[in-house]
């Protein structure tokens, strides 16, 4: 049972790092989804085309991103919920850049800067962002869940090598008292 507690141990140590990763990629994609927008305003605003450098490297990582993630959350529901409705807003935010950048192409800055609906970009960054919190939430909820399991196994192997030791110690004490009886008589 000792050495099935060490085990544990190491998993769960392990187990944090994999969330501790998973939390980092978890901001990581709404990072880029904010470089996109950041590449796009300031291609829309100046014309330059250096701007757009970090909404290609976005636009490039996103994908691989949220898939790495999407794998991560293999059985669990709401993260995977969580994460395809997170997928569908950066698709949409990733297309209202798309059109600004088109329109801005042409030269026509007044189209590029009325390309999205009013407030939609913003409102989708904001939903994006409170995406982002929820999974967070959601992965240290899920780490907690495990160290908890670990813990409650921990006080059971506690008990048992407790109740094991006073054992030992009853039996020692027997036969130190049978041997004493035995020496007397």
């Amino acid at each position: 049972e000792l050495s099935n507690e060490f085990n544990r141990s190491r998993e769960v140590r392990a187990q944090v790092a994999v969330s501790y990763e998973t939390r980092l990629q978890i901001q990581n994609v709404l990072t880029l989804l904010i470089d996109a927008e950041t590449g796009t305003r300031g291609y829309v605003l100046t014309g330059a085309r250096p701007y757009l450098e970090p909404y290609n490297q976005a636009v490039a990582q996103l994908s691989l991103r949220t898939a790495e993630l999407k794998g991560r959350f293999s059985g669990r529901a709401a993260e995977a919920a969580e994460l395809s409705r997170f997928n569908a807003l950066a698709r949409e935010k990733l297309m209202i850049s798309a059109l600004s950048i088109s329109e801005r192409s042409r030269a026509d800055v007044a189209a590029a800067l009325n390309a999205t609906p009013s407030g939609r970009g913003k409102a989708v960054m904001d939903e994006a962002r409170a995406i982002i919190d929820n999974l967070l939430e959601l992965e240290v909820a899920h780490l907690e869940r495990a160290t908890q399991a670990a813990d409650d196994r921990t006080r059971r192997t506690e008990s048992l090598v407790g109740a094991l030791f006073l054992g030992l110690v009853i039996a020692v004490l027997t036969a130190v008292l049978l041997a004493l009886r035995y020496v007397i008589t």
